[in-house]
């Protein structure tokens, strides 16, 4: 007995240690000393929490988050959303603000690090494994933040970080002030925004199953500066935004390279190429990512649903009336992908009423409806692209109330001569509706990632353009892509017998640029091996003329005529004097038409000035042939005129009808309108200065075309023939009545001011730019017309492989040669002077003296 109580004291000696008998055992991490220290960063402290991919708190004036272990080294995307603003001159409720970066968490020791990757990521052609390392070596991500470990999760799979600075100081990526904001006026406008770090508020924190938000307020002092000047200072404004970390997609979709021949927008990655070739460049096209839910039954020729569909959400404080024509804009580009096997791919649904739903969110693409400037004549669009593979994850669109009088008065300008449903102050809903979903379809066209294609219109017989059969079949322009106008070629008649007078619908090359863009390639495993597919299909388009397309031009450099903004029909002229015969018209009635309506003469004092701008536009059209050039995009295996010079004979045609409307334009100060108006000086002689300034503007044209390839003008050619046809009456020695007058008067003034003869001597080239103003003072001036189309340039992207830039015509002064046509002009006044007598000797000796005063010769009486 003694025995076994002696075996079992050992034992419990053995087995059961105590304190301080220096045989303790380690004792095992539970985690429970970790678990103390998370609780103390919370105790006693009121906590906000929120729980999706990542578990975020706000607590005693500090932003945790529990950043999982399993998330280092993932790339995530930082962006903000506007959630309200006092001012939405400054950007609006909903737009991503700033510019998002990409960013990379990397764990060292007891700190984790935020690490930005600066611009594309190069990709790795050369097919040597090695390779990867030099570039990993070469472009790593570098540190933006780092942040202490506070501790561990309980279940220790995640670091609790303080992200405090990250999510609430302000930075250049969440900057919530657009460049584009209507305070800018498009650039008119600089603004200086001061953030003041005293005016930060935390509101709340919000997370989901891809990214955590934190919700938050700044204040900032806001300067507004006008050539130099500051105009306004000091300015309060705050803004609510999200600021947002989402995680990207870990299976990347595969890419699909862009090709400069078909209008698909991009991004542009640096690659090293085959057998470490120099540093190239790749274009990602910009597509969402629309695969079929049943493989098998697509690849069977059966119409399948997406995976994923495209979503938008339309904001349910937009007017009632837009709902319906909004959503019908959306779901037209169901059309398109039904012919490539997918159905209900775009849908649209009001913003969802349960308290989960977060509009500002990137997962939503949404329609926000924005009660704005009236600086802001067009919508503004987002879009988030996941530069890894072009993948769009987030295309959305704020659509400004002013919007509506763009579209009412383009309705009014382009057909209320033709349609008498036109000719009111207040459109009915219906009509208002068919111009919301034409606009619609274009803008979301823009957020399917294809881009702008202004050589569309060109393709159609402008005649074709009056029949209402062609029009109801197909469209004004087989692309809606297009900026197409409301038909201005139609009249009346045509208007009767039911001609479209708004393309609502897409058009053939839109079908051919959805199928290009999204339609799946059977067997293959990466973007290279789709390429000889995608080339095959662009080189098939050439057979169809509605599948042309053209690059975007840059508006200061207009090259090839058929690719400009608001055009219809394959012949300028021919448009343009459809064009002008509505116009006409129009100018003549307008009083009538809106007299009941319009008793205040709002809508008739801008529609007298917009009138005339439409009028200029189309004379610009028609110059556009004048040294104008046709260019095309084709590979080198194509059989591709790259440019032709526009024939001589349609350039004479244009010159022609240039000088003939200079003559013809007395139509434009209607008395009986211009008398009801407030005052105006007549626009008559002004315009018929703009109209010798188009036809001076255009002569480096000229000279750069007769240097490409015959067929067009010489620039000595093109200035004899203007010479010519202004002068003939002098020629010929026969008495010029008062317009021909005036016509030789203003077409000596573009002489002088060309020659530069009355400029400073240090000034040897001639300042088309200031004859292209009215031989005007020069002074900037705020220009509605002209902003409007700066905005509708900025919002585009770069087109193809890139919009053709500008060129240089000549580095030598061409002053001289205005100089000797002066010269030349006042031999020939010379000679008229001495052979006329009475009215005319008077008119002669007068443009004598003033040449002679130009040219500030001694003797002068």
């Amino acid at each position: 007995m003694k025995n076994i109580i002696y075996i079992v004291f050992l034992l419990l000696i053995v087995l059961c240690p105590f304190e301080g008998s220096g045989m303790v055992r380690e004792k095992k991490d539970t985690g429970k000393n970790k678990n103390s220290a998370y609780q103390k960063l919370f105790d006693g402290k009121s906590v906000k929490t929120a729980k999706g991919v990542m578990t975020i708190h706000y607590a005693g004036g500090n932003v945790y988050v529990e950043f999982p272990l399993d998330l280092l080294g993932k790339d995530m995307l930082f962006a903000s959303s506007i959630e309200n603003t006092s001012d939405n001159g400054e950007g609006v409720v909903g737009q991503f603000a700033g510019t998002p970066q990409v960013f990379v968490f990397t764990k060292e020791g007891n700190y984790v690090q935020a690490r930005l990757r600066q611009g594309a990521p190069v990709c790795n052609g050369s097919g040597d494994a090695n390779m990867e390392s030099a570039l990993e070596k070469s472009f790593m991500p570098g540190v933006y933040a780092t942040f202490k470990i506070e501790t561990y999760t309980p279940d220790n799979r995640a670091v609790v970080l303080n992200m405090t600075s990250f999510f609430l100081e302000h930075t250049a990526f969440t900057n919530p002030f657009s460049s584009q904001a209507a305070n800018s006026v498009w650039g008119f406008v600089g603004r200086n925004q001061k953030y003041k770090a005293n005016r930060n508020l935390f509101q709340e924190v919000k997370a989901d199953g891809r990214s955590v938000t934190v919700v938050c307020e700044s204040g900032y002092d806001v300067d507004h500066i006008v050539v130099g000047s500051v105009t306004r200072q000091n300015i309060k404004v705050s803004v609510t935004f999200n600021k947002m970390l989402v995680v990207l997609p870990e299976d990347k979709m595969t890419p699909r390279y862009a090709d400069s021949r078909i209008g698909v927008s991009f991004v542009t990655i640096p690659e090293i190429g085959k057998e470490k070739s120099i540093l190239t460049k790749k274009h990602l096209a910009r597509r969402w990512r629309v695969e079929p839910s049943d493989e098998v039954a697509y690849w069977a020729g059966q119409v399948v649903e997406p995976k994923k569909p495209i979503v938008f959400y339309l904001d349910t404080l937009m007017p009632e009336s837009w709902t319906k024509y909004v959503r019908a804009g959306i779901e037209e580009w169901n059309k398109a992908f039904e012919r490539i096997g997918f159905k209900n791919v775009l849908r649209a649904v009001p913003f969802p009423g349960t308290s989960d739903f977060d509009a500002g969110n990137i997962q939503h693409s949404v329609i926000r409806y924005s009660p704005t400037s009236p600086n802001m004549y067009r919508p503004q669009q987002s879009m988030l692209v996941d530069n890894r593979s072009g993948e769009i994850l987030n295309a959305s669109l704020y659509l400004h109330h002013h919007f509506l009088f763009i579209l009412h008065r383009d309705r009014l300008l382009y057909t209320m001569a033709a349609d008498p449903e036109a000719r009111k102050a207040v459109l009915s809903e219906e009509v208002m509706g068919q111009l919301i979903k034409s606009l619609m379809i274009r803008e979301i066209g823009s957020c399917l990632g294809l881009r702008s294609n202004l050589r569309a219109s060109s393709v159609y017989p402008v005649d074709s353009l009056r029949s209402a059969t062609f029009t109801r079949e197909h469209g004004l322009s087989p692309s809606i892509m297009d900026m197409v106008p409301y038909n201005y070629v139609a009249q009346e008649e045509d208007v009767k017998n039911g001609v479209m007078l708004v393309q609502d619908k897409l058009g053939e090359y839109d079908y051919y640029a959805i199928e290009w863009l999204y339609k799946p390639i059977r067997g293959v495993k990466n973007a290279d091996e789709e390429c000889d597919t995608l080339d095959r299909w662009i080189k098939e388009s050439r057979l169809d003329i509605a599948k042309t397309y053209g690059h975007t031009p840059f508006t200061s450099n207009v090259y090839d005529p058929r690719i400009l903004s608001e055009d219809l029909g394959n012949d300028h002229v021919k448009a343009g004097e459809y064009l002008i015969k509505n116009l006409k018209k129009s100018m003549a009635h307008c009083r009538e038409w809106f007299a009941e309506e319009d008793k205040t003469l709002e809508l008739q004092n801008k529609l007298y000035g917009f009138m005339q701008g439409r009028y200029m536009d189309g004379l610009n059209r028609i110059a556009s042939y004048i040294g104008g050039m046709y260019i095309n995009e084709g590979n080198s295996d194509e059989n591709v005129q790259h440019y032709a010079v526009v024939p001589k004979a349609k350039q004479r045609e244009a010159i022609n009808f240039l000088l003939a409307q200079a003559k013809d334009l007395e139509w434009l100060d209607n008395q009986e309108l211009r008398h009801d108006l407030r005052v105006n000086s007549s626009a008559v002689q002004q315009k018929r200065m703009d109209i010798f300034g188009l036809l001076f503007s255009r002569w480096y044209m000229v000279i750069m075309s007769s240097r490409k390839a015959s067929g067009g003008y010489t620039a000595d050619e093109y200035m004899d023939e203007l010479y010519r046809m202004v002068w003939e009456g002098t020629i010929k020695r026969r008495k010029l009545d008062p317009l021909e007058r005036d016509f030789q008067m203003a077409f000596l003034a573009a002489v002088i001011a060309s020659s530069t003869v009355t400029e400073d001597a240090a000034k040897l080239d001639a300042h088309t730019k200031a004859l292209a103003q009215g031989i005007s003072s020069g002074r900037q001036v705020y220009d509605p017309i002209l902003c409007e189309k700066m905005e509708r340039m900025q919002v585009e992207n770069i087109s193809g492989f890139y919009a053709q830039e500008g060129i240089k015509v000549n580095t030598l002064s061409r002053s001289h040669v205005f100089y000797q046509m002066l010269l030349k002009i006042d031999g020939m006044v010379n000679n008229a002077m001495k052979t006329s007598t009475g009215e005319m000797k008077d008119y002669y000796e007068y443009l004598h003296y003033k040449i002679r005063q130009a040219l500030d010769v001694e003797g002068i009486r």
